[in-house]
């Protein structure tokens, strides 16, 4: 039996409101369960998990408590989030165990990930310090300038579309988001913290069905999937 090496932070804070409905989207039905069940379904399956971090809107707690926590035997801790996605993460990375040295960080709208993909990124981010999984983009990029008048077109080659769990080391983790607090720094993703401190970051080839759920229009591609078997 491996031996478990990460702590997994969810956020789930976020209130969704491009999908609309006035609540997290992340409890909207998808197929039998909430949304946030899928992940933390996988996440509690792994061997190499030791913990769950769910972080959620301080109002949801009680309801996660009773929904989530006794389902999911691996949830350590519940906490409220912030303001930013990136302030929910470091509230739940300050509560973290620090036995594990990887901490994972993924988002609850992401029902469907693998595994595998899960394994591939800790041993990825063994060598490299932080791995994150990742698509070629397949469309053609445009760059906007004033009056979205499109000031280039960008190498499609060297683009890639970032999912989520992104692994980390954990002292890396840690250090970023200190000095992204520290020095007012925000990003959309916990790898570009861990880039503005100088660290390498591996793109891990992700997943096509590694969907993040934002607009009713993602939640029927969800749906179809689990319909198809191809989840779920």
């Amino acid at each position: 039996m491996p031996v478990p090496v990460i702590s997994a932070i969810v956020a789930a804070a976020g209130r969704g409101r491009r999908m609309g409905g006035g609540q997290n989207k992340v409890f909207l039905s998808l197929k039998d369960r909430p949304i946030l069940a899928y992940c933390l379904d996988t996440l509690n399956t792994s061997p190499l998990v030791g913990e769950i971090i769910l972080v959620t809107g301080k109002e949801d707690i009680s309801f996660c408590r009773r929904n989530f926590a006794g389902r999911f035997k691996k949830i350590a801790q519940i906490v409220a989030g912030g303001e930013e996605r990136q302030d929910s993460v470091r509230f739940g990375l300050a509560v973290a165990g620090r036995d594990y040295p990887f901490v994972a960080v993924h988002d609850g709208a992401r029902p469907f990930f693998s595994l595998a993909l899960l394994e591939r990124l800790i041993e990825a981010a063994g060598e490299y310090g932080a791995a994150v999984p990742a698509l070629p983009v397949k469309e053609t990029i445009k760059l906007a300038g004033p009056g979205d008048m499109v000031q280039s077109t960008l190498d499609r080659a060297r683009l890639w579309a970032v999912q989520t769990p992104q692994v980390f080391r954990r002292e890396i983790l840690i250090e970023a988001h200190n000095k992204a607090r520290d020095e007012g720094w925000q990003a959309t993703d916990d790898a570009a913290l861990v880039e503005c401190c100088g660290y390498p970051v591996k793109l891990v080839l992700g997943e096509p069905g590694n969907i993040k759920i934002t607009t009713p229009e993602d939640l029927i591609i969800a749906r179809a999937f689990l319909e198809a078997g191809v989840f779920g």
